[in-house]
């Protein structure tokens, strides 16, 4: 069973960086107010992926996410084109962290049902192993919600598994909620089926 969790307008944790974004928006740091973060000394690039090599670094780092959990994977070279042709329409972001990037994520966007805005599907969010337990997580789904915001979403949703127990409390961390009504109502629930 999957849980979905979801949230609108994802305010985010009480932020202890900040978000420097360059002259085309696309570029920013993400960097430390004086709390140190890990082995990673007071900054660490967020970014969005735009070149080739990003594209195929991101996909390199999904067969790794795959293989973590036991999961088959795309051809990381079919995958790196899908992503760049998904960017380019307009429809998905992926978003990294790191130089060379250590942890990526992939956002979806598309139109409301309920409104004309735009609301976010996080399909995809990954720190390397190696790489985890430091704050990096937290810095790169921040960049995401603040892409997202960028753009005009007013809603995120995602899927994760209940084993997935650091997934979960990082989401919730930023007010993501797994319940209808958020935290009022039933558990909400993710049902797939493949066509």
């Amino acid at each position: 069973m999957r849980v979905k969790s979801m949230r609108v307008n994802v305010p985010g944790p009480e932020p202890i960086w900040r978000n420097l974004v360059g002259n085309t928006g696309s570029r920013g740091f993400v960097q430390d107010l004086g709390r140190p973060l890990g082995g990673y000394g007071h900054e660490m690039e967020t970014y969005l992926a735009e070149t080739p090599d990003d594209f195929a670094r991101a996909a390199a780092l999904l067969v790794d996410f795959n293989t973590e959990y036991g999961d088959p994977a795309p051809p990381p070279e079919w995958l790196a084109g899908h992503w760049a042709s998904l960017v380019e329409q307009g429809t998905a972001i992926v978003p990294l962290i790191g130089r060379p990037a250590i942890g990526f994520g992939v956002l979806r966007l598309r139109t409301s049902t309920w409104s004309a805005g735009l609301e976010g599907y996080l399909a995809e969010l990954y720190i390397r192993r190696a790489d985890r337990a430091q704050g990096l997580g937290t810095l790169l789904l921040q960049f995401v919600i603040d892409q997202a915001k960028a753009r005009g979403a007013t809603y995120l949703d995602l899927t994760t598994t209940t084993a997935d127990e650091s997934a979960i409390a990082l989401y919730e961390k930023f007010g993501f909620d797994c319940h209808e009504g958020k935290g009022k109502g039933p558990l909400s629930l993710y049902y797939e089926l493949d066509l």
